[in-house]
């Protein structure tokens, strides 16, 4: 039988959240063509025409996530609707359906659903709409400013906020968990985010509240714990400051995550302070290359500068597409192609030059200036790639590249080796 009515003014109803079911859905929500969202409660069964009853509460999306964070019961949101109540009649095998509506004191109190009736985060079940699946929202906004926020400044936020929280839900080197936008509240830049990985993105979101939480004498620590590159989120500190900015995170439930999680520009200086005095980089495992020949990096920016599909067999010396995978992540890590494999300007800027010197050259500039270069200098204290001790490198990426085995570490160290064998000398000396 079909629970929903159809061909009454409600619309075209689908089903997008049950939050209790027994022998089929008994309180549910629906959504029509127009979005509108309704909560629906089961308050009655006519055993003369087998009909069943249910109470349809029209609700904004703000209300219905109160709801679902346990803010208010299920009665009050019913006992105070921001439009009326609907109540609906629907038969089994057949397309009769009644729909009356009622303001708020015209409805008899028997079909109200039971006092102290929350809704039970882990009950409630996503049917297949990708709208109703989002795990929390990400709200920026102006710190006592009446200044409007541009477009750059949501997308840094939201750029540093995505790499903060891919790093935290990440538990193994091969998974490359994500979350993405997925719509704005119009009129505001309150943004849902989903995610690959519901639980995977609110175990993250825990730990993100251990680090905004933190005090500045533990940060580093907490940091070190959770594998937390300081560098990530010195860079969100640095948005929120420059720009004025305060940005709030709220969990869909509140069953991992309790309350909102605040980032506000009144915190982010002293933050900024401690942060620039470490010492230490927690560094993806993806920008520590373990390509070993640094001629077949350059290859693989020749052969995307030349629009081809890179495959092992247009590169002498390779022998299948993982080794390919190898050298384009590589060359990413020196940021000649973009993590998706298009060609950057770095990389472009570096086949423009015709001699092997030249080409050396930049990638001396690249390995100082990398990710992995960068956090190689600052563990070992040195300012140059001159000045990096070839021993070490297998110690530091231990240290750095937690999440790696102590036999990958080393394969990787030796990448780094090599290429620092092969670039050092062209290193250029600047002026202090």
């Amino acid at each position: 039988m079909s629970i929903l009515p159809s061909n009454t003014y409600l619309g075209k109803l689908k089903i997008t959240e049950v939050y209790d079911y027994y022998e089929g859905p008994k309180f549910f929500c629906v959504k029509n063509q127009f979005r509108q969202i309704m909560v629906v409660y089961w308050v009655d069964h006519k055993k003369d025409n087998n009909s069943y009853g249910w109470l349809y509460l029209p609700i904004t999306d703000e209300k219905l996530n109160e709801l679902r964070r346990g803010k208010i019961s299920v009665r009050n949101a019913y006992e105070d609707p921001e439009q009326g109540l609907y109540l609906v009649y629907t038969q089994p095998k057949t397309s009769k359906n009644e729909v009356e509506y009622y303001e708020k004191d015209q409805i008899n109190k028997k079909f109200l659903p039971p006092k102290n009736l929350f809704i039970t985060p882990e009950d409630i079940d996503v049917v297949d709409d990708r709208e109703a699946n989002w795990v929390y929202e990400l709200y920026i906004k102006k710190s006592n400013s009446d200044e409007l926020l541009t477009t750059r400044t949501v997308t840094s936020v939201l750029n540093a906020f995505r790499e903060i929280i891919e790093q935290l839900m990440k538990t193994d080197t091969r998974e490359q968990p994500k979350i993405y936008p997925l719509s704005a509240v119009p009129g505001s830049f309150n943004l849902k985010i989903v995610s690959s990985n519901n639980k995977k993105a609110m175990d993250a979101l825990e730990k993100f509240q251990e680090i905004i939480k933190s005090n500045n004498n533990n940060i580093l620590d907490i940091l070190k714990k959770l594998k937390l590159d300081p560098f990530i989120l010195k860079i969100l500190y640095e948005v929120i400051y420059t720009n004025n900015i305060d940005i709030v995170i709220t969990p869909k439930t509140f069953d991992h995550v309790t309350g909102e999680i605040k980032v506000q520009k009144s915190q982010a200086k002293s933050k900024l302070s401690k942060l620039e005095k470490t010492t230490f980089n927690i560094i993806e495992s993806i920008k520590v290359p373990q390509a070993n020949d640094i001629d077949k990096v350059i290859k693989v920016v020749e052969l995307k500068k030349r629009g081809k599909k890179i495959t092992y067999d247009l590169i002498d010396g390779l022998n299948s597409n993982r080794q390919v995978k190898y050298y384009t992540d590589a060359a990413f890590s020196l940021g000649l192609l973009t993590r998706d494999g298009y060609l950057t300007s770095a990389g472009r800027f570096l086949i423009s030059k015709k001699s092997i010197k030249s080409r050396y050259q930049v990638l001396a500039d690249r390995f100082e200036t990398s990710d992995f270069g960068w956090a190689w200098m600052n563990w070992s204290n040195v300012t140059s790639i001159n000045e990096l001790d070839p021993d070490t490198a297998s110690e530091f990426i231990k240290t750095s590249v937690p999440d790696l085995g102590s036999n990958t570490a080393n394969r990787r160290s030796t990448t780094l080796i090599k290429w620092l064998k092969v670039l050092a000398p062209y290193h250029r000396n600047y002026h202090k």
